[in-house]
């Protein structure tokens, strides 16, 4: 099974940054994939460096949108015509 983090870094007027992720709020002990681990030390940093952080925000429709563009059962192997209708 494959899982995907995403982080948005947005920067606020007046110098703050939000920072929106779909990773949950983390729990010492957890057990994680190398990519969620990634993910939990990026997201450690930027709670030192941001303004605020924001976990489960939700499904990443851009994300998703790649995702099934690159799907082969989807649009995978579809031509370029195919895409652009």
């Amino acid at each position: 099974m494959t899982t995907v983090t995403t982080i948005h870094l947005i920067d606020q007027p007046g110098g703050g940054i939000t920072v929106c992720t779909t990773a949950g709020t983390p729990h010492p002990g957890q057990r994680l994939t190398p990519g969620q681990a990634l993910a939990t030390d990026l997201l450690r940093e930027c709670t030192h460096r941001a303004s605020d952080v924001r976990y489960w925000q939700g499904h990443d429709k851009a994300m998703a949108f790649v995702l099934e563009l690159s799907n082969p059962e989807g649009l995978g192997y579809a031509d370029k015509a195919t895409l652009h209708a």
